[in-house]
């Protein structure tokens, strides 16, 4: 498939003014990636995005059944009763290898008819990041390789384990931490706050493993003070389990700052790999509930790490909102 330079443009501004997904991802180093390889990408997402809507819907051993009742305005799991669940819950756990089946009757109510959509929107973006990010490590790491040996290594491990699970604590703490700021972000929409992985470059050379983004509106101020404004902030989270590299990511991140980044600010956040092992195996032992590890934290915990995660992108009254009883 060739393309002459005038399309080759056009397709790029179309990534640009859109704001698709892929642009979003990629940033400014969409330019990286030939055009021919980032439509064969949305190409492949395009057939993906017709089979998930079907794969969703069928039952399956390995899969959690997913009813709804309209009296009590809840999901259910497996029928039982005992419990419900919100849209947030259900779509985030698949960052934790766990499957759902979402029948069709669940179209029948407009609680169901938003899981489903949300559901399809998550799997496409996570197979559409996927592919994006582990062209772009690829191309990162061969461009790297002659400058920078220890730089093209990382860039090729990124490759490597793209669309792999993984049970390293580091890789399985940040998806934990996506999977509670994704549930927060669907089910809490008044914080106007939303969260995806960084891509490669962002990850090797500003050190962020996620971002979180936030959009609220500000009141004019000027002679029609019922006109509206929004103000946009992005953070960028480096989350670690490696209590003893503090200092060192810290150096990192000034660096990557001081160097000039996309986001408005870099934050730091760590957990201790032993409260967090020990939630994991909790978890585990109980039978992996859809509400992930997280939920075998301290309640203290819990909020703290939520408070630091979300501070500078939400109000202090939103902050008390937030805080687990």
């Amino acid at each position: 498939m060739n393309f002459n330079r005038m399309e080759q443009v056009f397709i790029k501004d179309t990534y640009e003014t859109q704001n698709s997904p892929t642009s979003s991802f990629l940033g400014q180093e969409i330019d990286l990636i030939i055009n021919e390889n980032i439509l064969e990408i949305e190409n492949s997402i395009n057939i993906l995005n017709k089979n998930l809507e079907l794969e969703i819907g069928k039952e399956g051993s390995e899969k959690k059944f997913v009813s709804y009742d309209k009296h009590n305005k809840g999901f259910f799991i497996d029928n039982n009763r005992d419990e419900k669940f919100s849209i947030g819950q259900i779509v985030s756990a698949r960052r934790y290898g766990i499957n759902f089946c979402l029948p069709e009757t669940l179209i029948q109510s407009g609680d169901g008819k938003k899981l489903i959509r949300i559901m399809l929107e998550k799997m496409s973006e996570d197979a559409l990041y996927s592919k994006l990010n582990k062209e772009l490590a690829t191309v990162l790491s061969d461009k790297t390789q002659k400058s920078d040996a220890l730089v093209s290594k990382a860039y090729g491990e990124i490759a490597e384990r793209s669309g792999k699970e993984s049970k390293q604590l580091g890789i399985m703490a940040e998806k934990i931490m996506m999977g509670v700021l994704e549930r927060i972000a669907i089910d809490r929409s008044d914080l106007g706050i939303s969260v995806r992985e960084a891509n490669a470059f962002e990850d090797v050379e500003n050190k962020i493993d996620f971002i979180i983004s936030s959009k609220h509106k500000v009141r004019g101020v000027g002679i029609n003070r019922q006109d509206f404004t929004f103000e946009e902030k992005s953070i960028g989270v480096q989350f670690t389990t490696n209590l003893s590299a503090k200092e060192h990511k810290y150096a990192q991140i000034n660096k990557a700052k001081e160097k000039g980044v996309d986001v408005d600010d870099i934050i730091y956040v760590e957990l201790n790999p032993k409260i967090l092992g020990e939630a994991v195996r909790k978890w585990e032992t109980d039978g992996k509930k859809i509400t992930g590890p997280f939920e075998f934290l301290s309640k203290d915990l819990q909020s703290q790490v939520i408070i630091n995660l979300l501070k500078g992108t939400i109000t202090e009254e939103q902050e008390k909102s937030l805080k687990i009883k």
